[in-house]
């Protein structure tokens, strides 16, 4: 089995950062509440350098869209007044407020903000649970599927179910047992970069990660917009990972051998799987010797991770004996892993 995953922000008007991109906005005023009409309002990624800029209406209302998930640090300033200063997180496919209060200016100076954004988020009524890059890197996962975190949010139980084809099973069954909110197993959107990424027949997920390609894991419970159509449970929202302006990259290797086993209760014979598996991510700003630098504007990023792995299952049956037959069952009770008759 192979796994590869080229991702990356190319382009900062890419269709996936359009697709799972926050949207921030506020208002800008002075201490008297007007409204600073076209006051300048700029967002730095923290991530990429990549700066948005748009300008407040008459109203001194601002709405920054498009905005991939991560920290950014937000500027405002109007002539005559001080600049000021705010660090706000933008979640996927999330809305953020801030709103800013400008004092005029005794010399050039910037304000910083330092209060942290309400807790209650008063733009939408969606309760949203969001897993980031910290966990998905230091918490354990099953077979590498990162739908193994949605069980740690609450309101959600049921099978995730496998990305890999086992011995029985043809069909990858990703996310097809989820329950969120009570809604029945399969039931689920299941989106990967805000792109509908849910099998129709049996509403498993048709694109996977595994933890080493995800920004962000995001699970929508309750009152989520109607935008998102099929869902009769909740939606799982997995943010693919970017490059950023330092080629960093990671690699891991884990091998599993039948020559460690323990022979489980009641099989005559250890598990034989034997399984290797290895992992590559690389990203990056794009660079090309004397043509192009694409230092906080272009970006790349690739995962390759190949998978090989033996398995066999063993089938016991077992014949009634002359007794049985007879209609004798006081010997009829065979050991554990005994030899079969």
């Amino acid at each position: 089995m192979l796994r590869l995953a080229v991702l990356s922000g190319l382009f900062t008007g890419s269709l996936l950062c359009a697709q799972s991109g926050g949207i921030l906005m506020g208002e800008v005023r002075d201490a008297s509440s007007a409204p600073m009409a076209r006051a300048k309002v700029w967002a730095q990624s923290l991530d990429t350098g990549i700066v948005s800029e748009v300008q407040a209406n008459e109203a001194g209302v601002y709405t920054m869209a498009g905005l991939r998930p991560g920290a950014y640090l937000v500027y405002t300033e109007f002539a005559g007044f001080e600049r000021a200063k705010s660090r706000i997180d933008v979640e996927p496919d999330g809305r953020a407020r801030l709103d800013f209060v400008l004092v005029p200016s005794q010399n050039r100076q910037t304000i910083d903000v330092t209060a942290e954004p309400p807790a209650i988020q008063t733009e939408s009524g969606a309760l949203t649970n969001i897993i980031g890059e910290h966990e998905l890197q230091r918490l354990p996962v099953q077979g590498r599927n990162a739908l193994e975190m949605a069980l740690l949010l609450p309101g959600i139980t049921g099978d995730v179910g496998s990305d890999e084809a086992g011995i029985f099973q043809d069909v990858p069954t990703a996310g097809a047992g989820l329950s969120i909110a009570g809604g029945r197993a399969g039931s689920s959107a299941i989106l990967a970069d805000g792109a509908n990424a849910t099998s129709i027949g049996i509403g498993r997920a048709t694109v996977t990660f595994s933890p080493d390609t995800i920004q962000e894991f995001q699970v929508i419970t309750s009152t989520f917009s109607a935008r998102y159509g099929v869902s009769g449970g909740g939606v799982v929202n997995t943010v693919s990972r970017a490059g950023g302006n330092q080629i960093r990259g990671s690699v891991f290797w884990y091998h599993r051998n039948p020559a460690f086993h323990a022979r489980q209760f009641g099989r005559l014979s250890p598990n034989r799987q034997r399984r290797q598996e290895f992992g590559l991510t690389i990203g990056g700003p794009v660079r090309i010797p004397k043509l192009y630098n694409g230092k906080r504007r272009t970006f790349f990023f690739a995962s390759i991770e190949p998978k090989w792995y033996f398995d066999e299952l063993d089938i016991y049956t077992r014949f009634p004996t002359i007794e049985e037959r007879n209609g004798d069952f006081r010997n009829s009770w065979v050991a554990p892993a005994s030899a079969v008759r």
